[in-house]
């Protein structure tokens, strides 16, 4: 229920699915896009253009309870 939810939000807001991958949300904007990526009950939201992922968190936070964890210095040994 919860993931129909925000499936459905994310949609609305200009993402799409990833066809490899159902939690992996894509938004391309010209040369600049945003990743959104689930995984249980943690979000991570990356992208080329700062303002795209302070957009697209404000924008989440007015639909969903979040809690903002900072920066990620390491994901998946990138």
């Amino acid at each position: 229920m919860w993931y129909q939810h925000l499936d459905d939000y994310l949609f609305a807001i200009g993402f799409n699915r990833c066809g490899v991958d159902s939690n992996v949300y894509i938004k391309t904007i010209a040369t600049s896009f945003v990743i959104i990526t689930i995984y249980v009950d943690n979000t991570t939201v990356i992208s080329n253009n700062l303002t795209f992922i302070t957009n697209t968190k404000t924008k989440m936070a007015t639909m969903f309870e979040m809690s903002l964890l900072g920066d990620i210095y390491f994901l998946l040994g990138i």
